[in-house]
């Protein structure tokens, strides 16, 4: 999430003290399935983004859409694992106790390209089977999303899948370049 985002405050080297404020661009370096709607994202997505405030010392940080919109509270468990929060309202509003849904953030792999002790269960994850099939596309199309559920919807959403598209911002160029990973 904060990977190429760009911070305003008082924060120390080691990232584990300070606050301000962090925005992060749509367009680039962001992992997008490798579906026709990914291509379509990777492809056509133009500025935007995300922004929040962030507290290092306290591990809180808040997320909130182009617009404002999405009220996201991340919270900092240890260096490999956050977890993310949707509420119905803003605090003091309401709804701000109300838990829309939420899910862990993992880190896989470490600022220095180490796999972490999460990296085995997210191989594993990312080659199973959706939870979900309801015979309506292949992951490549993904139509299963009118033939399921809310829930089960969402719970296929959460699978990562083992191939992506990462739109690349190369410093020094003004272009981007689109490539696929396994």
């Amino acid at each position: 999430m904060f990977g190429d985002a760009e911070f305003d405050g008082n924060f120390n080297k080691e990232g584990t003290d300070g606050s301000g404020t962090w925005s992060r661009d749509l367009k680039y370096n962001w992992s997008r399935d490798d579906s026709a709607f990914g291509n379509v994202v990777a492809a056509f997505t133009t500025g935007g983004g995300f922004d929040g405030r962030l507290n290092l010392k306290d591990g809180v940080a808040t997320v909130h859409g182009v617009r404002g919109e999405w009220i996201q509270v991340v919270y900092k468990m240890n260096d490999n694992e956050w977890w993310k929060v949707h509420y119905a309202g803003n605090p003091g509003e309401e709804g701000d106790k109300t838990v829309e849904f939420m899910y862990k953030w993992l880190k896989v792999i470490d600022k220095d390209g180490n796999p972490t002790e999460h990296w085995d269960n997210y191989k594993e994850w990312s080659h199973a089977p959706l939870p979900n099939d309801a015979c309506c596309g292949l992951h490549f199309i993904p139509c299963w999303g009118c033939c399921l559920s809310g829930n089960e919807m969402l719970e296929n959403m959460t699978y990562p899948s083992p191939k992506q598209v990462v739109n690349l911002r190369i410093e020094g160029r003004d272009d981007s370049t689109i490539k696929k990973t396994d």
